[in-house]
């Protein structure tokens, strides 16, 4: 038996999603948004807060994508990068009824670390794959979206305060994706620290964040926790 911690409109879970998703109920989720380990070992020690190698990146892993699928969801939004993109457009055909419609582009205006030798990467991918034709909310949106990352201000200068995830998404990008939809329900099997919570609680939806490790899953319930309480247009 899960144990869930309810903060507001959002349920929260420790543990291995692989041992908690097939306790979720058919229909029960609208769509999944997450930013699963890439499975390229990566870390970096670009800045004086270094973090740890992310847990389960040894190599690219889609058993919860084949326990996603039995959720029967409508859409999904998986950050990859150009390297690993074929796996999981790959294991999305193999393990749900989804099709890949398009591969949408995060511009991150500042660019992070990598080979000094190359280019400077500047930007991720978003996998977008639906089970039947979606149509998204307000007028047509363009497959890039461009927000600065965490810790790059409009100075692009790192603040070294405000990332507390190796791999973590500005709080805007997820709202904007959030917001194209109208479904009511989130899933996030690999919340990481808890940014697409924060979004759904910003847009008014529903979420079901599920993290393996102790650490972030305590940064990502702080996170929830506080943008709960601090909403705009709470009741008193």
């Amino acid at each position: 038996m899960t144990d869930w911690l309810e903060i507001g409109n959002c349920r929260i879970a420790c543990g291995d999603c692989l041992e908690i998703l097939p306790d979720l109920e058919v229909g029960s989720v609208d769509a999944v948004v997450t930013d699963p380990p890439y499975g390229i070992e990566w870390q970096s020690n670009w800045r004086k807060d270094t973090f740890d190698v992310i847990a389960g990146d040894s190599q690219p892993n889609c058993d919860w994508i084949d326990e996603v699928g039995h959720l029967r969801f409508g859409i999904i939004y998986l950050f990859t990068r150009w390297d690993v993109m074929q796996f999981w457009i790959d294991a999305i055909h193999c393990h749900t009824e989804l099709r890949v419609r398009d591969v949408l582009v995060w511009d991150k205006v500042a660019h992070g670390a990598g080979d000094l030798k190359s280019y400077a990467p500047t930007y991720e991918l978003v996998i977008y794959a639906t089970l039947d034709r979606e149509t998204l909310v307000g007028k047509r949106h363009q497959n890039l979206f461009r927000y600065w990352r965490v810790d790059a201000g409009a100075t692009g200068k790192s603040s070294r305060k405000l990332l507390c995830h190796p791999c973590q998404k500005p709080v805007e990008l997820m709202v904007a994706i959030v917001n194209n939809h109208k479904g009511q329900t989130i899933l996030d099997p690999l919340m990481g620290s808890g940014t697409t919570g924060v979004a759904c609680i910003q847009t008014g939806r529903k979420f079901i964040g599920i993290e393996i490790e102790p650490n972030y899953f305590s940064i990502a319930e702080k996170r929830i926790r506080n943008a709960w309480e601090n909403r705009q247009g709470k009741l008193f």
